[in-house]
């Protein structure tokens, strides 16, 4: 029960924010959403573990492996604290468990992520369109009653300030139009022109404001 709750409220917060902020930050949105799947499958797979456990009538071999399952575990997970540790009070970086040292990577997981990489309509049908306006959008967005991604190549966003902004400058990529924040809100809030980093298929152009 405890692990579907938590995982109810993983994606009550990544559907519904509590908090302003968390609609678009969207580390904070995904680190939140991860742990919350993390401990709610947690939860249920060791309820389930448990409950098995006192169905079947061999309780104490049961018992016993899956206690040494966890010492295995647990101590090799402590070795490898210890191991960086040790490697770093040395000053032999390099020689620690890291993404740019020693790589432990997860084999079958990369193996079974290209699978469906290379046909993901026919492994994973749906994982190829957007889940939501925030997690890639759509071909129309509304911001105060102005739509964004238009042909125009328009920046959906509504300023506190001076509302939308008001100044236009060519888009590199020859996709129209691109709109930036008036210069009133780029000193109020220490932000920089938005910048095309790269365009997609569907001739939108995906824009970046530095200093977010």
């Amino acid at each position: 029960m405890l692990g579907s709750l938590t995982i109810v409220v993983a994606h009550h917060m990544y559907s519904m924010p509590p908090y302003p902020y968390l609609a678009i930050d969207y580390g904070t949105q995904l680190s939140l959403f991860t742990h919350h799947m993390w401990i709610g499958g947690f939860l249920i797979v060791g309820a389930a573990a448990h409950a098995a456990i006192f169905m079947v009538r061999d309780y104490d071999p049961i018992i016993s492996h899956l206690n040494w399952a966890c010492i295995f575990l647990g101590f090799h997970s402590f070795g490898l604290y210890i191991h960086n540790d040790t490697m770093s009070a040395l000053g032999r970086p390099q020689d620690m468990f890291s993404d740019t040292a020693i790589q432990l990577q997860p084999i079958f997981a990369q193996w079974v992520q290209n699978t469906h990489a290379l046909a993901p309509s026919v492994t994973a049908p749906g994982t190829t369109t957007s889940t939501s306006l925030t997690w890639g959008g759509g071909e129309l967005i509304a911001v105060g009653g102005k739509s964004g991604w238009t042909r125009a190549c328009q920046l959906p966003y509504s300023d506190p300030c001076t509302g939308f902004g008001s100044r236009w400058v060519p888009c590199s990529r020859g996709h129209g139009r691109v709109s930036r924040m008036t210069r009133a809100c780029q000193v109020r809030h220490g932000r920089v022109d938005p910048r095309v980093v790269q365009s997609v298929p569907n001739r939108v152009c995906r824009l970046r404001v530095h200093g977010l």
